[in-house]
């Protein structure tokens, strides 16, 4: 009896993150398109559709992703980073991300590497 409710849990599970993942997805390309057709339209300005649709953006949508996947500290991570990435892009803050981001990225990368290698153990 074990076995069976392990797998229609498992099952569960797959659906739960299939309809959160379609969820996110749809959402977000719902949003896309209203947001392009607005500045086609010229109701929306070009400085803020620069600011929506920018690298800094996605990897925002890609950590709101990780967030629906029930990742929370990866996507907590990623997300964080990318706000803090979008609010110098549109601030336009002279930040030396090479001197600093870069080093504090690889940092943080092998902090993680090194707690996913114990929490195995």
């Amino acid at each position: 009896m074990e076995i069976i409710s392990d797998k229609s849990s498992r099952k569960s599970k797959k659906i739960s993150f299939n309809r959160a993942r379609n969820t996110y997805i749809g959402s977000v390309l719902i949003l896309a398109s209203i947001i392009w057709l607005l500045r086609n339209f010229d109701i929306l300005p070009p400085d803020i559709f620069d600011a929506i649709f920018s690298w800094p953006m996605l990897v925002v949508l890609v950590g709101g992703y990780l967030l629906t996947m029930r990742q929370y500290i990866t996507g907590g991570i990623v997300t964080f980073v990318g706000s803090l990435l979008l609010l110098i892009r549109t601030m336009h803050l002279h930040f030396p991300l090479d001197k600093i981001f870069v080093p504090l990225l690889l940092f943080c990368t092998g902090i993680a590497f090194l707690s996913s290698i114990r929490n195995k153990e």
